[in-house]
């Protein structure tokens, strides 16, 4: 069946909404080069999408710590990582997944 992409949001919103999801900071950098930590994974956030949304709304304007890619500056160095978001099914599978979060206006 052929829908709105509206319609078809605010469907994936109602099904994800209690769905676990993980964020996993990757690839640290400071000033652009690889950090003593950088083979290693953190998890940012895991929760329900619900909660992640309240406590986490995606943010397009540059300062989203959850973002595909985030960068900061603390005392003229720039710190940056990657983001990869994870799915965990109830039978604790873990999927690659896009950024679950919906995009706020």
């Amino acid at each position: 069946r052929w829908s709105h992409a509206s319609d078809w949001r605010e469907v994936m919103w109602a099904l994800n909404a209690h769905t676990v999801f993980r964020a996993i900071a990757y690839d640290h950098r400071n000033g652009g080069h690889f950090q003593g930590n950088t083979g290693k994974e953190v998890t940012l956030e895991e929760g329900r999408l619900i909660d992640l949304v309240t406590t986490n709304p995606r943010r397009t304007n540059g300062q989203d710590p959850l973002a595909e890619s985030y960068s900061t500056s603390l005392k003229g160095k720039a710190l940056s990582y990657r983001t990869r978001w994870e799915r965990i099914d109830a039978d604790g599978l873990l999927t690659e997944c896009a950024d679950p979060r919906p995009v706020v206006a």
